[in-house]
Protein backbone atom coordinates (compact mmCIF):
# COMPACT_ATOMS: atom_id res chain seq x y z
CA UNK A 1 0.00 0.00 0.00
CA UNK A 2 1.28 3.07 -1.08
CA UNK A 3 1.80 6.29 1.11
CA UNK A 4 1.02 8.67 -1.82
CA UNK A 5 -0.18 7.84 -5.04
CA UNK A 6 1.28 11.17 -7.31
CA UNK A 7 3.61 13.70 -5.93
CA UNK A 8 4.00 16.98 -7.46
CA UNK A 9 6.10 19.11 -8.72
CA UNK A 10 9.45 18.95 -7.07
CA UNK A 11 12.18 21.93 -6.51
CA UNK A 12 12.77 23.32 -9.39
CA UNK A 13 15.77 24.99 -11.09
CA UNK A 14 13.38 26.72 -13.53
CA UNK A 15 9.75 25.40 -13.05
CA UNK A 16 7.98 27.26 -16.09
CA UNK A 17 9.20 26.60 -19.75
CA UNK A 18 7.92 29.58 -22.07
CA UNK A 19 6.91 29.44 -25.70
CA UNK A 20 9.72 31.34 -27.80
CA UNK A 21 6.73 32.66 -30.25
CA UNK A 22 3.19 32.34 -30.95
CA UNK A 23 1.60 31.19 -34.16
CA UNK A 24 -2.04 32.63 -34.86
CA UNK A 25 -5.17 31.89 -37.02
CA UNK A 26 -4.32 35.13 -38.80
CA UNK A 27 -8.00 36.04 -40.73
CA UNK A 28 -9.55 35.45 -36.87
CA UNK A 29 -8.80 39.07 -35.90
CA UNK A 30 -8.29 40.48 -39.83
CA UNK A 31 -11.89 39.61 -41.82
CA UNK A 32 -13.97 38.74 -38.91
CA UNK A 33 -14.19 35.09 -37.27
CA UNK A 34 -13.46 31.84 -39.02
CA UNK A 35 -16.68 29.39 -38.66
CA UNK A 36 -15.55 25.75 -38.69
CA UNK A 37 -18.35 22.58 -39.77
CA UNK A 38 -17.90 21.38 -36.43
CA UNK A 39 -15.56 20.19 -33.67
CA UNK A 40 -13.79 17.66 -35.70
CA UNK A 41 -12.33 20.32 -37.50
CA UNK A 42 -11.22 22.13 -34.77
CA UNK A 43 -9.02 18.95 -33.95
CA UNK A 44 -7.91 17.69 -36.87
CA UNK A 45 -7.51 21.16 -38.76
CA UNK A 46 -3.70 22.38 -39.95
CA UNK A 47 -4.55 26.25 -39.53
CA UNK A 48 -1.66 26.95 -37.87
CA UNK A 49 2.23 27.89 -39.81
CA UNK A 50 5.72 28.65 -39.37
CA UNK A 51 4.95 32.20 -40.66
CA UNK A 52 1.61 33.43 -39.53
CA UNK A 53 0.28 36.50 -41.92
CA UNK A 54 -3.30 37.60 -42.53
CA UNK A 55 -4.13 38.13 -46.13
CA UNK A 56 -6.39 42.00 -46.60
CA UNK A 57 -9.01 43.01 -49.20
CA UNK A 58 -6.40 44.40 -51.24
CA UNK A 59 -4.60 41.21 -51.13
CA UNK A 60 -1.84 42.74 -49.11
CA UNK A 61 0.16 39.45 -46.51
CA UNK A 62 1.06 41.43 -42.97
CA UNK A 63 2.14 39.74 -39.67
CA UNK A 64 -0.17 39.18 -37.00
CA UNK A 65 0.17 39.38 -33.47
CA UNK A 66 -2.18 38.07 -30.57
CA UNK A 67 -5.37 39.87 -29.27
CA UNK A 68 -5.86 36.98 -26.94
CA UNK A 69 -2.75 35.10 -25.81
CA UNK A 70 0.13 37.05 -23.26
CA UNK A 71 1.88 33.96 -22.68
CA UNK A 72 2.07 30.23 -23.01
CA UNK A 73 4.64 28.49 -20.30
CA UNK A 74 4.20 24.80 -18.68
CA UNK A 75 4.56 25.33 -14.80
CA UNK A 76 4.56 22.12 -13.13
CA UNK A 77 3.04 19.44 -14.65
CA UNK A 78 0.31 21.86 -16.01
CA UNK A 79 0.03 24.16 -18.87
CA UNK A 80 -0.44 27.76 -17.56
CA UNK A 81 -2.06 30.30 -20.51
CA UNK A 82 -2.27 34.29 -19.71
CA UNK A 83 -4.34 36.38 -21.81
CA UNK A 84 -3.99 40.06 -22.83
CA UNK A 85 -6.28 42.75 -21.12
CA UNK A 86 -7.96 43.09 -24.74
CA UNK A 87 -11.73 43.09 -24.93
CA UNK A 88 -11.95 40.44 -27.44
CA UNK A 89 -10.27 37.90 -24.72
CA UNK A 90 -14.17 38.15 -23.14
CA UNK A 91 -15.88 36.55 -26.12
CA UNK A 92 -13.45 33.42 -25.68
CA UNK A 93 -15.79 30.53 -23.90
CA UNK A 94 -13.30 27.24 -24.28
CA UNK A 95 -9.92 26.93 -24.83
CA UNK A 96 -8.65 23.47 -26.70
CA UNK A 97 -5.44 21.89 -26.79
CA UNK A 98 -4.99 19.62 -29.66
CA UNK A 99 -2.43 17.22 -29.67
CA UNK A 100 0.19 16.91 -32.36
CA UNK A 101 -1.79 14.19 -34.46
CA UNK A 102 -5.12 16.46 -34.37
CA UNK A 103 -6.81 14.80 -31.24
CA UNK A 104 -7.59 16.63 -28.39
CA UNK A 105 -5.27 16.76 -25.13
CA UNK A 106 -7.48 18.87 -22.81
CA UNK A 107 -10.26 21.32 -22.82
CA UNK A 108 -10.94 24.15 -20.00
CA UNK A 109 -13.95 26.57 -19.92
CA UNK A 110 -13.32 30.00 -19.90
CA UNK A 111 -14.91 32.17 -17.07
CA UNK A 112 -15.54 35.66 -17.90
CA UNK A 113 -13.04 38.15 -16.22
CA UNK A 114 -10.52 35.45 -16.46
CA UNK A 115 -6.76 36.57 -17.32
CA UNK A 116 -4.94 33.22 -16.79
CA UNK A 117 -6.05 29.70 -16.49
CA UNK A 118 -3.70 26.37 -16.06
CA UNK A 119 -4.49 23.07 -17.51
CA UNK A 120 -3.44 19.78 -16.33
CA UNK A 121 -0.91 17.87 -18.75
CA UNK A 122 -0.25 14.68 -17.61
CA UNK A 123 -0.22 11.69 -17.43
CA UNK A 124 -0.93 10.77 -20.75
CA UNK A 125 -0.45 13.57 -23.51
CA UNK A 126 1.79 13.24 -26.64
CA UNK A 127 5.06 14.48 -27.13
CA UNK A 128 4.81 17.09 -29.77
CA UNK A 129 3.41 20.10 -31.05
CA UNK A 130 0.41 21.02 -29.57
CA UNK A 131 -2.04 23.69 -30.77
CA UNK A 132 -3.85 25.97 -28.20
CA UNK A 133 -7.18 26.94 -29.82
CA UNK A 134 -9.15 29.69 -27.73
CA UNK A 135 -12.81 29.59 -29.34
CA UNK A 136 -16.03 30.87 -29.33
CA UNK A 137 -19.14 28.34 -29.52
CA UNK A 138 -17.56 26.60 -32.66
CA UNK A 139 -15.99 29.59 -34.10
CA UNK A 140 -11.37 30.10 -33.66
CA UNK A 141 -11.24 33.10 -32.02
CA UNK A 142 -7.06 33.08 -31.89
CA UNK A 143 -4.67 30.45 -31.45
CA UNK A 144 -0.85 29.49 -30.45
CA UNK A 145 1.27 26.64 -30.39
CA UNK A 146 3.77 25.22 -27.94
CA UNK A 147 5.97 22.04 -28.17
CA UNK A 148 5.74 19.65 -25.42
CA UNK A 149 8.49 17.06 -25.35
CA UNK A 150 9.70 15.87 -22.03
CA UNK A 151 13.31 14.68 -22.03
CA UNK A 152 14.60 12.67 -18.92
CA UNK A 153 18.49 11.85 -18.59
CA UNK A 154 20.01 10.02 -15.48
CA UNK A 155 22.66 11.79 -14.20
CA UNK A 156 23.79 9.67 -11.27
CA UNK A 157 23.01 6.40 -9.80
CA UNK A 158 24.34 5.10 -6.14
CA UNK A 159 24.33 2.82 -3.67
CA UNK A 160 24.14 3.69 -0.06
CA UNK A 161 27.25 2.52 1.45
CA UNK A 162 29.26 5.38 -0.42
CA UNK A 163 26.11 7.89 0.42
CA UNK A 164 24.96 8.32 3.52
CA UNK A 165 23.92 11.51 3.40
CA UNK A 166 21.29 11.06 0.34
CA UNK A 167 17.95 11.29 2.33
CA UNK A 168 17.47 7.28 2.86
CA UNK A 169 14.60 6.53 4.62
CA UNK A 170 14.86 5.34 8.54
CA UNK A 171 12.29 2.34 8.01
CA UNK A 172 15.06 0.64 6.38
CA UNK A 173 17.94 -0.51 8.33
CA UNK A 174 19.55 -2.12 5.13
CA UNK A 175 20.20 1.52 3.29
CA UNK A 176 23.45 0.85 2.78
CA UNK A 177 22.89 -1.54 0.05
CA UNK A 178 20.14 0.05 -1.92
CA UNK A 179 20.45 2.43 -4.71
CA UNK A 180 19.04 5.66 -6.08
CA UNK A 181 19.33 7.38 -9.52
CA UNK A 182 19.28 11.11 -9.75
CA UNK A 183 17.85 12.00 -12.82
CA UNK A 184 16.80 15.49 -15.02
CA UNK A 185 14.22 16.60 -17.32
CA UNK A 186 15.98 18.85 -19.62
CA UNK A 187 13.09 18.45 -22.25
CA UNK A 188 9.85 21.35 -22.58
CA UNK A 189 6.72 19.05 -21.43
CA UNK A 190 6.53 16.88 -17.58
CA UNK A 191 7.38 13.33 -17.29
CA UNK A 192 6.13 10.94 -15.01
CA UNK A 193 8.46 8.34 -13.96
CA UNK A 194 6.58 5.27 -13.10
CA UNK A 195 9.52 2.72 -11.73
CA UNK A 196 13.39 2.65 -10.78
CA UNK A 197 14.44 -0.51 -11.65
CA UNK A 198 17.98 -2.14 -11.88
CA UNK A 199 18.75 -5.35 -13.42
CA UNK A 200 22.11 -7.20 -13.32
CA UNK A 201 22.35 -7.28 -10.11
CA UNK A 202 22.12 -9.86 -7.14
CA UNK A 203 18.49 -8.94 -6.35
CA UNK A 204 16.98 -7.57 -9.76
CA UNK A 205 14.32 -4.55 -9.08
CA UNK A 206 12.14 -5.26 -12.16
CA UNK A 207 8.38 -4.67 -12.26
CA UNK A 208 7.84 -8.67 -13.24
CA UNK A 209 8.91 -9.46 -9.41
CA UNK A 210 6.31 -7.29 -8.20
CA UNK A 211 8.16 -3.87 -7.54
CA UNK A 212 5.68 -1.17 -9.03
CA UNK A 213 6.39 1.72 -6.97
CA UNK A 214 8.98 4.37 -6.76
CA UNK A 215 10.54 6.14 -3.23
CA UNK A 216 10.64 9.70 -3.17
CA UNK A 217 10.96 11.94 -0.41
CA UNK A 218 10.91 9.29 2.40
CA UNK A 219 7.47 7.61 0.84
CA UNK A 220 6.92 5.45 -1.63
CA UNK A 221 4.38 6.67 -4.69
CA UNK A 222 3.42 5.41 -7.63
CA UNK A 223 4.21 7.80 -9.99
CA UNK A 224 6.45 10.84 -9.58
CA UNK A 225 5.49 14.15 -11.38
CA UNK A 226 9.42 15.70 -12.92
CA UNK A 227 8.69 19.05 -14.54
CA UNK A 228 10.61 20.64 -17.08
CA UNK A 229 14.42 22.05 -16.09
CA UNK A 230 14.08 19.72 -12.83
CA UNK A 231 16.36 17.44 -11.16
CA UNK A 232 15.18 15.27 -8.46
CA UNK A 233 16.28 12.10 -6.63
CA UNK A 234 14.97 8.74 -6.68
CA UNK A 235 15.64 5.65 -4.90
CA UNK A 236 14.20 1.70 -5.20
CA UNK A 237 12.08 -0.03 -3.53
CA UNK A 238 14.12 -3.03 -2.45
CA UNK A 239 17.58 -3.18 -1.83
CA UNK A 240 19.49 -4.28 -5.78
CA UNK A 241 22.59 -5.25 -3.33
CA UNK A 242 20.77 -7.64 -0.65
CA UNK A 243 22.71 -10.30 0.74
CA UNK A 244 22.09 -13.46 -1.01
CA UNK A 245 24.25 -16.34 -1.19
CA UNK A 246 26.88 -16.06 -4.06
CA UNK A 247 30.40 -14.54 -4.33
CA UNK A 248 31.08 -11.16 -4.02
CA UNK A 249 32.04 -9.98 -7.51
CA UNK A 250 32.19 -7.36 -10.56
CA UNK A 251 28.65 -7.28 -12.53
CA UNK A 252 26.99 -5.05 -15.17
CA UNK A 253 24.17 -3.21 -14.34
CA UNK A 254 21.33 -1.28 -16.11
CA UNK A 255 19.20 0.71 -14.31
CA UNK A 256 15.88 1.75 -16.07
CA UNK A 257 13.68 4.76 -15.31
CA UNK A 258 10.24 3.78 -16.21
CA UNK A 259 8.39 6.33 -17.41
CA UNK A 260 4.16 7.54 -18.54
CA UNK A 261 5.42 9.59 -21.84
CA UNK A 262 7.44 8.28 -24.14
CA UNK A 263 10.54 6.03 -23.98
CA UNK A 264 11.72 4.76 -21.36
CA UNK A 265 15.49 5.80 -19.69
CA UNK A 266 18.20 3.55 -19.73
CA UNK A 267 21.85 3.96 -18.72
CA UNK A 268 24.74 0.75 -18.48
CA UNK A 269 27.23 1.27 -15.49
CA UNK A 270 30.27 -1.75 -14.19
CA UNK A 271 29.68 -2.57 -10.40
CA UNK A 272 32.88 -3.25 -9.00
CA UNK A 273 32.42 -5.64 -5.83
CA UNK A 274 35.06 -6.56 -3.38
CA UNK A 275 35.20 -8.91 -0.41
CA UNK A 276 34.74 -12.44 0.68
CA UNK A 277 31.14 -13.03 0.07
CA UNK A 278 27.62 -10.66 -0.68
CA UNK A 279 26.95 -12.00 2.63
CA UNK A 280 29.94 -10.37 4.33
CA UNK A 281 31.17 -6.52 3.86
CA UNK A 282 30.61 -6.45 0.19
CA UNK A 283 32.41 -3.17 -0.76
CA UNK A 284 30.21 -1.78 -4.26
CA UNK A 285 31.62 0.69 -6.58
CA UNK A 286 29.41 1.66 -9.66
CA UNK A 287 31.15 3.10 -12.67
CA UNK A 288 29.70 3.97 -16.27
Amino acid sequence: MTDASTTESPTTTNDSTSVSRRVLLGTALTSGLTTLAGCSSLLGGSNSTDSPTATSEDGQETTVTSDIFADTQVEGAKLRIDFTASDHVNSVDKVNVVGPEGQSAASKRVQTGTRSLSIGLLPNYQPGKHRIVAVDGETVVDEATIQLEPNIKIVDVGVGQNNPDMGWSDENPRWQLNTFATIKNTGTGPQQVTNLEFSGVPHPTAAEYGYEEVRFNGSRHDVVNVPPETQVTIYSIVEPFEPVEGACEDTEMKAIVRTAIGEDVTENYHVGMDGDSLLDNCTITIKK
